[in-house]
C-alpha cells in the first residue's frame, strides 16, 4: 500500500501541470504488486483498489498515458533516501542507515516523517487516551459515560484539532434489524447509514456468517461506524423456553449472543456508540457472555414501555446502552391497569404474494413503534459528527457497502428496501384482525357453519 501510494504521487504531481496532460508518464516502481495492479487496472485487495481507481480517475480527466515498470530495489535511484527514515520504538529513535550523525539525509527525514499521535495530541493540547495504533480517536460532538477503562475517559475532539486526520464518512448500523424501521429512521433524519442486516432480507446478510462477523468487526476497527444497534433475537431467550442445549436453534441463537458481546467490547475499545434491545423478560441479559461485556462497557439499562410510543400492549423492554442521552427514551406506563391488549394467540396475514400465512402476535410485536423511532432518530441525530451527515445528493446506502459484502460472500447481495417510517403508530395486525380474525374467531365460525350444515 504504501509503495502503491508513493507511486500514485508522481501520476497526482504530474497532473497538477498543464504541460503534462495529455502525455505519457513512465514511473518506476519496485514494488511487483503495485505495478500489476496499476497496470491492469484493478485488485483483489480493496484498499489497493480504492488507489487504482484514483489513478483511473486522473488519467480520465488529465489525458495522461501512465506506464508502469518494475525496478529493482538495488537498481531504484529513489530508494537510497527512505531508507533513513526512523524506526518508531518506545525506546527511541533508532536510525537504520550507514549515515550516522547529522548528515542532511538524517535531517530531511526528520522533517519529513509523520508525527506519532503523542506529539499531535501534545502539540494540539488535547488531553485524551491513547488508543492502540491501529484504533481510531472518538468522534467530534460526541461524548462517552464514564468506563473504568482509561481508554474511554477522553474529551471532545474539535474539528479544528482533527483537521489533520483523514476524514472517513461514517454510518449509523443496524444488525438483526428485522424490517428496518429504525434504519429508516435514521435515514429521514439525514444520517449516512449502512444497510441492515438481518437474515430474513437473503443469506448474505446472515449474522451467523463467520466471514460476514469479521467484515462487520473490520468496519468498526476502521472507524466507519459510529453508532450500532443490536437487536439480537430473544426467542430462544425467552422465559418459556426451557431444555434447548441440543437445539439447532438455540446453538444460532448463542452464537448471535457470543457476537453480540464481542461487538460490545469493540465498541468501548473503539470509542463506538452502541444498544442493546431486548424485553425486560429475556434471558438474554442474563448470559454470561452479555452482562460481562455490558460490564466492560459500564452501561446502564433503560426501561421504557411500548404503549407510551402508541402500541395497544404494554410490554416492558429493556436498552443497554452506552450513550446517556438516550436515557429519554425510558418511558413507563401511565395508562392504568386494564387498559392493554393481551399478546396472546395468532392472527393470519395475507402475505405480498397473495397467500395467507399465521403469525404469533408476540412475534409481530417485536417489531420497533414508529413513534419509538422517530424519537430514537432524533437522539441519535444530535449526537452525530459531521462527517455522518448525508449530502443532498448521496444515495441512501452507498454501493461500496455491498460491494464489500459481496467480496466476503461471493454472491451479489440485493439492496434492502428501506419502507418510509411511519410518523403514527399502527397495530401490526389491524387488518388481520378486521379481514381475517383470530386463530380462535375462525375456529368458531367453523364449528358454527359445520353445526349449520348438519341441523339443515
Amino acid at each position: 500500500m504504501k509503495e502503491g501510494q508513493v507511486a500514485l504521487m508522481t501520476l497526482r504531481r504530474e497532473s497538477k501541470r498543464v504541460q503534462s496532460h495529455g502525455c505519457g508518464l513512465l514511473t518506476l516502481c519496485d514494488n511487483l504488486s503495485a505495478t500489476c495492479a496499476f497496470d491492469k487496472g484493478r485488485a483483489r485487495d480493496l484498499p489497493l483498489l480504492a488507489l487504482c481507481r484514483r489513478a483511473g480517475a486522473i488519467q480520465i480527466a488529465c489525458g495522461i498515458r501512465w506506464h508502469l515498470r518494475y525496478v529493482e530495489s538495488a537498481r531504484n535511484p529513489s530508494d537510497h533516501d527512505s531508507r533513513v527514515f526512523p524506526n518508531r520504538s518506545s525506546s527511541g529513535v533508532e536510525l537504520h542507515s550507514k549515515h550516522q550523525g547529522g548528515s542532511a539525509s538524517q535531517q530531511l527525514s526528520k522533517l519529513l516523517r509523520r508525527k506519532t499521535p503523542d506529539e499531535r495530541r501534545s502539540q494540539s493540547g488535547l488531553k485524551h487516551a491513547a488508543f492502540s495504533e491501529r484504533a481510531f480517536r472518538p468522534c467530534e460532538a460526541t461524548s462517552l459515560v464514564s468506563s473504568p477503562r482509561s481508554a474511554l475517559k477522553t474529551s471532545h475532539v474539535s474539528a479544528k484539532a482533527s483537521s489533520s486526520e483523514p476524514q472517513v464518512a461514517k454510518c449509523t448500523l443496524e444488525l438483526f434489524s428485522g424490517n428496518g424501521r429504525l434504519t429508516s429512521a435514521f435515514n429521514m433524519k439525514g444520517l449516512r447509514v449502512c444497510p441492515p442486516f438481518d437474515v430474513k432480507d437473503g443469506k448474505w446478510f446472515d449474522l451467523c456468517n463467520v466471514n460476514i462477523q469479521q467484515l462487520i468487526l473490520g468496519w468498526i476497527r476502521q472507524g466507519r461506524i459510529w453508532y450500532l444497534h443490536l437487536g439480537t433475537p430473544c426467542t430462544n431467550f425467552s422465559i418459556t423456553k426451557t431444555n434447548q442445549a441440543g437445539n439447532k436453534q438455540f446453538s444460532q441463537s448463542m452464537q448471535c449472543a457470543q457476537f453480540t458481546a464481542r461487538l460490545i467490547r469493540l465498541c468501548v475499545d473503539h470509542g463506538v456508540f452502541f444498544s442493546l434491545e431486548n424485553p425486560k423478560t429475556s434471558k438474554l441479559f442474563k448470559l454470561r457472555c452479555i452482562s460481562q461485556a455490558l460490564q466492560y462497557a459500564s452501561a446502564h439499562l433503560i426501561e421504557y414501555d411500548c404503549c407510551r410510543y402508541g402500541c395497544s400492549y404494554r410490554k416492558a423492554t429493556y436498552i443497554a446502552t452506552n450513550c446517556q442521552q438516550l436515557s429519554s427514551l425510558g418511558k413507563r406506563c401511565q395508562c392504568g391497569k386494564g387498559q392493554h391488549e393481551h399478546l396472546r394467540d395468532r392472527v393470519r396475514i395475507r402475505m405480498t404474494d397473495g397467500k395467507l400465512k399465521w403469525f404469533w402476535k408476540t412475534s409481530l410485536a417485536g417489531e420497533y413503534s414508529a413513534e419509538l423511532c422517530h424519537e430514537w432518530a432524533t437522539l441519535v441525530r444530535g449526537l452525530a459528527p459531521s462527517s455522518a451527515i448525508r449530502g443532498s445528493k448521496e444515495p441512501v446506502i452507498l454501493p461500496g457497502w455491498l460491494d464489500e459484502i459481496c467480496q466476503v460472500t461471493g454472491i451479489s447481495p440485493k439492496l434492502p428496501i428501506l419502507k418510509p417510517c411511519p410518523y403514527q403508530q399502527t397495530s401490526p395486525w389491524k387488518e388481520a384482525c378486521d379481514s381475517w380474525g383470530t386463530e380462535q374467531t375462525t375456529g368458531g365460525c367453523r364449528k358454527g357453519k359445520t353445526a349449520a350444515a348438519k341441523g339443515g
